[in-house]
């Protein structure tokens, strides 16, 4: 089973569009690094990934459930301490 995926999706925040038609595969095991320059839209992907921004178009998947506004998002009863 895919852990989490993005298919064809379309992030921004009202009419203006941060990304177009990303499309991603993590598989379990798999280690992936999310780089890129300031304002390319790294922090909006994580986001979307935990539901706090809603895709504009195409499918955001964890572990083959679709992520909405209304799903805990991940890491939901880990305690962290610094």
């Amino acid at each position: 089973m895919i852990e989490l995926e993005m298919r064809d999706v379309t992030l921004g925040y009202g009419h203006h569009p941060v990304m177009e038609r990303v499309s991603f595969r993590v598989s379990p095991g798999e280690f992936v690094g999310l780089i890129g320059p300031n304002g390319s839209g790294k922090s909006t992907l994580l986001l979307a990934l935990l539901g706090l921004v809603p895709a504009v178009r195409g499918e955001v998947r964890i572990n083959g459930s679709p992520v909405t506004p209304s799903r805990p998002p991940i890491g939901t009863g880990v305690v962290l301490s610094w």
